[in-house]
């Protein structure tokens, strides 16, 4: 067995007396930001290697939307401010001397995916950008290379920085329970299901032993909820349809939803939730990359977790983004073969070579071969193709 790697044995999420996961839901800023900031960094390392063979450095992970301001009743709606996307990060901007022209790039991927995920809000109108990228480091030609030869990662990949991830597989019902609510009303980012509920859901789920109460806040379009009835009768129908994906979801459980708790708001004006562009970003929410979802699409407060925002960072040595892909895979692996849950943490140093982290630690839910594990751990660090999952299948794009 490796000596890097250590094996242990504990309870999973889904075996603890208690439990709590929440979900930021695709139209929520935050998963916004998340969304926008990986989209951009993989169609900008698309575009390198269709048209320099390797990915050019780049972290796309400063994403910032300021929200703008509307006017919303029901029954009414009105956007009186846009909202703002401000961009950071830092980019290659020439290659051999040439200019590359990823400003355009970044434009075309936030306007067409916000066109996608919140049909109701108008980008051409209700959006501006602002570029705040930086193409600035203290070897010139980081961000400038004159050739491949500048570019020492593609040879020998080593670890961006010191990190620790951690992962796990398989969900506990408890966190299917929530993928699948929001997904049902979202479909996994590829566009909302009812164009008369908002996109900005949150999912609050506590479980105790075998049932699970799950808060859901959904937004109405005020151009349906033109009366309080009629908002009341739209909730009363999600509901109905909620319980029944849960049921199907997590037929083991009971259940218990509610739906917009803010009915008892002692704000009048806050008893009904009304997005006129499907998310909060109407109304001075704001979002920034890394205060939303993990990389499994949940905040698992039980989990353990890193700080690693993987979104937007570059997919070729970024520690964090690679290790996070790494994890998972191992995790999955584990599960699949051994038939236990598996949390893995990775520990990096900086400089070391990207293949060989300074540990692998492994946390079962049952009896497991630790030879096996280490196995299984050496075969997906030296064969796993993280640039191929990141960039060409887009992993970890939220979906």
């Amino acid at each position: 067995m490796d000596p890097l790697v250590t094996v242990s044995q504990g309870l999973s999420a889904g075996d603890l007396p208690a439990e709590v996961v929440e979900r930021k839901g695709i139209g929520h800023p935050d998963t916004l930001a998340d969304a926008l900031a990986e989209r951009m960094s993989v169609a900008y390392s698309r575009m390198c290697l269709d048209l320099y063979g390797a990915v050019l450095h780049h972290n796309l992970d400063k994403v910032y939307l300021r929200g703008g301001h509307a006017r919303t009743d029901l029954g009414e709606h009105e956007m009186t401010e846009p909202a703002v996307l401000v961009i950071g990060g830092r980019v290659s901007t020439s290659f051999a001397g040439k200019v590359i022209a990823h400003k355009d790039l970044f434009e075309q991927v936030a306007r067409n995916y916000l066109a996608t995920v919140l049909p109701s809000f108008d980008a051409a109108r209700w959006l501006r950008i602002e570029h705040s990228t930086t193409d600035r480091s203290r070897y010139p030609a980081w961000f400038h290379p004159g050739s491949l030869e500048d570019l020492p990662d593609i040879a020998a990949p080593t670890s961006s920085d010191t990190v620790a991830v951690t992962a796990w597989a398989p969900y506990s019902p408890a966190e299917s329970l929530v993928l699948a609510l929001e997904r049902y009303l979202n479909q996994e980012g590829a566009g909302p299901r009812y164009p008369h509920l908002g996109q900005d859901v949150k999912l609050m789920a506590c479980r105790r032993g075998s049932h699970v109460n799950v808060i859901a806040n959904v937004a109405v379009h005020p151009g349906h909820a033109t009366t309080a009835d009629a908002y009341d009768e739209a909730i009363a129908d999600l509901l109905s349809e909620l319980e029944q994906v849960a049921a199907e979801t997590c037929p083991d459980l009971g259940v218990s939803i509610s739906v917009n708790t803010q009915a008892a708001n002692p704000f009048g004006a806050k008893r009904h939730y009304l997005l006129g562009s499907g998310s909060c970003l109407e109304f001075g929410e704001e979002g920034f990359v890394g205060r939303g979802n993990g990389p499994s699409g949940l905040i698992a407060v039980q989990r353990p977790k890193s700080v690693e925002a993987v979104y937007g960072k570059n997919p070729v040595y970024h520690a964090g983004k690679v290790y996070t892909i790494y994890g998972e895979q191992i995790a999955r692996q584990i599960h699949r073969q051994l038939e236990v849950a598996a949390t893995v943490t990775i520990v990096a140093a900086h400089s070391r070579p990207l293949r060989r982290p300074s540990y692998v630690m492994i946390d079962t839910s049952g009896p497991a071969d630790p030879q096996v594990i280490s196995d299984i751990v050496t075969e997906v660090l030296d064969t796993t193709d993280h640039l191929s999952q990141a960039v060409h299948d887009g992993c970890l794009i939220p979906r």
